[in-house]
């Protein structure tokens, strides 16, 4: 048997195995937690970085300008990122005229708030940035020899700034803006930090990419309604002025018809009436066109009869339909009311121009207008007229571009069949300003139908 002598041996080396294998596991356990609390941390930091970088591209897409997005980013890197001080400054010279507005600088407390003087000028650290295309990070402003002879940096010393940061902006590959940091305290250079503001700044250029490509559009739209504007206003003056010298050559051609001229100059008289009557016609589409772009139209309320105006659209399309063989018949329903309220000169317009129109490019069948109530109701009445014709018919494609100013379905047309494409524009146009509808249905070779919608008051 063991004596007490061993036995106590055993014990103590058996103790000193226990103690050293405790003291593994507890070192093993202790690595264990620091390699978990820093994948924590590491996992905490990227969590946060994702979210600031995710708030910025959420604040690039909902800021309505430059000057709100940049002063939102420039105050969340502050809060973030435990800057004092930070700006930008835009080198861009296009840019620069659009978003100089933008280029404020933002503090984190009222103290530093001088240092926003200070931070867009330091042009030693933005000639830093630009001459290596990189960061540059100053640890300590008083120490760094870089920058020990420029005088903003005795500014910004007695300013209580201590480290700064600048980083460079790309968009249409090249710089374009610096982004500066600014730090009362000592910050050494903290490269997971800087890779985080390398990725903001990749932001920064698509915000700023996207803002001056919205105030390019923005300035091209107003370049295009000026213009669309002056035009209008053109035409409507000139319109006008022409209808002074045309209604001369009228006045003075009828006159020579009334004095029983010769057979031939008689025609030629004719033709110079017919000539003119058009160029009236169509000096009169362009100058209403006109004055409604320029907004100058105005409709006009009075009761009229509604037979009689109907009539008096329709009636001198009449005789023009017979000469081409073209049946030609309208039809008022019973339950129109005789009399209704609104502007009956723009109604008897807009039927003209659509039933003109039918006739025209009738060759063989039929023109109908048809009118009837779709609804009386609260002292308002919907009036429906369909103008149906057998002509040639408008491709679906084409369909949309016939209401537009100067267009007809096929632009060959023109040299077949009169006309300049204004009457159905007008028509629209008029038709929406009485806030009714104008549609369309057809097909190539069997026809169109014209439905127009319009609601005028009881009388």
């Amino acid at each position: 048997m063991p004596d007490q002598r061993e036995i106590a041996v055993d014990k103590d080396r058996m103790l000193e195995i226990f103690e050293r294998r405790l003291k593994r596991e507890r070192a093993a356990r202790e690595q264990a937690e620091s390699i978990t609390e820093r994948i924590t941390r590491k996992l905490y930091e990227r969590n946060r970085d994702l979210e600031l970088i995710s708030e910025i591209s959420s604040i690039g897409l909902r800021s309505s300008s430059a000057l709100s997005g940049f002063d939102e980013v420039l105050s969340l890197l502050c809060s973030q990122l435990l800057w004092d001080c930070a700006g930008l400054e835009l080198l861009n010279h296009e840019a620069s005229q659009h978003l100089r507005g933008a280029m404020q600088s933002v503090s984190s407390s009222e103290d530093f708030a001088p240092v926003n003087r200070l931070l867009g000028h330091p042009i030693g650290l933005v000639s830093e940035v630009l001459l290596h295309g990189a960061p540059c990070w100053v640890s300590d402003l008083r120490s760094d020899e870089r920058f020990a002879d420029l005088q903003w940096r005795e500014q910004l010393l007695s300013l209580g700034v201590s480290s700064l940061c600048a980083l460079p902006i790309y968009f249409d590959n090249s710089v374009q803006a610096v982004l500066l940091l600014a730090s009362r305290s000592m910050r050494d250079r903290d490269n997971p930090q800087l890779e985080l503001l390398e990725q903001i700044t990749t932001q920064l250029g698509h915000m700023m990419a996207r803002w001056l490509t919205q105030l390019e559009l923005i300035r091209a739209r107003v370049d295009a309604e000026s213009a669309l504007q002056a035009r209008n206003e053109f035409l409507a003056v000139i319109s006008h002025e022409m209808r002074t010298p045309m209604n001369g050559v009228l006045g003075m051609a009828r006159l020579a018809l009334s004095k029983a001229p010769g057979e031939v100059l008689e025609r030629y008289l004719k033709t110079i009436v017919s000539s003119a009557e058009r160029m009236m016609e169509m000096v009169s589409m362009i100058l209403d066109m006109a004055n409604i772009k320029a907004g100058r139209a105005k409709l006009e309320e009075f009761s009229f009869i509604v037979r009689q105006r109907v009539e008096n659209a329709v009636m001198p399309f009449e005789a023009l339909a017979r000469r081409k063989q073209v049946a030609f018949s309208y039809t008022i329903a019973d339950d129109v009311p005789e009399l209704l309220q609104g502007d009956a000169v723009r109604f008897g317009q807009i039927i003209s121009h659509i039933v003109g129109n039918a006739v025209k490019f009738t060759e063989v069948g039929a023109v109908t207008v048809d009118v009837d109530v779709l609804s009386i109701e609260e002292g308002q009445c919907r009036l429906r007229v369909q103008v149906k014709d057998t002509g040639i018919g408008i491709a679906e494609d084409k369909q949309a571009q016939i209401f537009d100013e100067f267009r007809q379905a096929d632009g060959s047309l023109t040299r077949h069949y009169e006309g300049a494409g204004l009457g159905l524009a007008l028509s629209k146009s008029l038709t929406g300003m009485m806030g009714g509808s104008i549609q369309l249905e057809s097909s190539p070779g069997q026809g169109s139908t014209f439905t127009i919608i319009l609601t005028f008051g009881q009388v």
